[in-house]
C-alpha cells in the first residue's frame, strides 16, 4: 500500500451538520464512468490539509477506529436551521453518474433560499445520481471566499439545464470550517476570505430528467449571514491526514485529536475525494464511535477504498457543542 502525506497550513476545517455515518473499513466504491472537467472562476487549493490554519503533523496510518456505513441520501431535520430550512443530505454517496462535462458554473446571484452574498465563487462542480428519487441526486461544488468579508451558514442555489428539458433547481449547505462565538460554546460554519468549502446540494422540486453528459448550463448564487464576533473553534484538531493507495483504489485516513477538557460529542470527519481537475468526486462522513473522549485522545479515521485512484481530497471535521469540563 502506498501512502501520500501532506503537512502545512490548513485549507479545511469543520463541517455543517450532516446526519448519518459514512465510510468504514475497506469497502470498494465504484468510480464515475467519465472524468470531469474543470470549471472557471477560481481554483481550489490542492492536497489534503488540516483545519483552522494549524500545522499538520505527519504520522503513520494505523488501524485505529473506523467509521460507520456508507450512506446514500435523505434529510436531517435537526440541521435545517443552518441551511435556510432545506434538508441536509445524509452520509456519503458513491457517484454512479458522470461529471458535468466542461461546463463552467456561471454566477447569476439568484438564490432560492436566504439572502444573497457577494464575493463567493464556485470553481469546480460534479453532478451525479445514486438512484431515481429526489434525494438520490447530488451536486457538489467547490466554494471559495474570494471577497473580503467572512460569511456564515452558507447555502448554494444551483440551476442545471439541458436541451429539451426544464431546468432543475438544487440547493444545499456549504461544508465549511467550524467557528465559535467568542466567549461562548455556540458554533457556526463560516468561510473567511481565502477559505474554501464544498457545497452539497440536492433538487428540491422535481428530479432531473436529463443525463449529466447532456448538461449545457450551470448557474448559481450563494446566500449566507454576517459572521458576528467569531473565532476559530479550537476543541478538536485534524492531524496526520494522508491518502493511501492500493492498486487503482484510494482512500483518505487521518486523526482527530480532542484538545479541550470539556465534554465534546458528535466528533466526525467529512471527506471529499477530488479528481485531477479539482472537482469533488463523492463525500463520506465518518463518526467517532466514542460517546466521550478525554482531552488529548486521538481518533483515527479512514474512508472506504474508492474504486478509482485520486491524489487529493478536501477534509473537514465537525463536533457538537461542548459541555462543562
Amino acid at each position: 500500500m502506498k501512502f501520500r502525506r501532506w503537512s502545512g497550513l490548513a485549507l479545511l476545517g469543520s463541517v455543517a451538520a450532516f446526519a448519518c455515518d459514512a465510510g468504514g473499513g475497506g469497502d470498494d466504491v465504484p468510480p464515475p464512468p467519465a472524468k470531469g472537467g474543470s470549471a472557471n472562476g477560481g481554483s481550489a487549493t490542492g492536497g489534503v490539509n488540516p483545519t483552522g490554519g494549524r500545522p499538520s503533523f505527519a504520522g503513520s496510518a494505523g488501524a485505529g477506529d473506523e467509521g460507520g456505513d456508507t450512506g446514500t441520501g435523505g434529510s436531517n431535520s435537526a440541521g435545517t436551521g443552518a441551511t435556510g430550512g432545506l434538508p441536509i443530505p445524509i452520509g456519503g454517496a458513491a457517484p454512479t453518474g458522470v461529471h458535468i462535462p466542461n461546463v463552467a458554473p456561471e454566477q447569476t446571484g439568484e438564490v432560492f433560499v436566504g439572502d444573497p452574498v457577494e464575493g463567493f465563487v464556485v470553481s469546480h462542480s460534479h453532478y451525479y445520481a445514486v438512484g431515481p428519487t429526489l434525494t438520490d441526486f447530488f451536486w457538489l461544488g467547490v466554494v471559495v471566499n474570494d471577497g473580503d468579508e467572512t460569511k456564515c451558514t452558507l447555502t448554494v442555489s444551483v440551476g442545471i439545464e439541458a436541451p429539451g428539458s426544464a431546468a432543475v433547481k438544487f440547493a444545499g449547505p456549504v461544508v465549511a470550517p467550524m467557528y465559535r462565538f467568542e466567549g461562548l460554546t455556540n458554533t457556526v460554519y463560516c468561510l473567511a476570505p481565502g477559505e474554501t468549502g464544498v457545497a452539497v446540494a440536492q433538487p428540491f422540486e422535481v428530479t432531473p430528467q436529463f443525463a449529466a453528459e447532456d448538461i449545457t448550463a450551470v448557474t448559481y448564487g450563494v446566500s449566507g449571514e454576517k459572521a458576528g464576533d467569531i473565532i476559530p473553534a479550537d476543541w478538536v484538531e485534524l492531524r496526520s491526514v494522508m491518502i493511501q493507495s492500493e492498486g487503482l483504489k484510494s482512500r483518505v485516513a487521518g486523526d482527530l485529536v480532542k484538545l479541550s477538557a470539556a465534554a465534546v460529542s458528535g466528533i466526525a470527519a467529512v471527506v471529499f475525494p477530488k479528481n485531477e481537475d479539482g472537482a469533488p468526486l463523492a463525500y463520506y462522513r465518518l463518526r467517532d464511535p466514542r460517546t466521550s473522549a478525554p482531552s488529548g485522545s486521538l481518533w483515527h479515521f479512514q474512508t472506504p477504498f474508492y474504486g478509482g485512484s485520486f491524489q487529493e481530497a478536501f477534509v473537514f471535521y465537525e463536533h457538537g457543542t461542548p459541555g462543562a469540563p
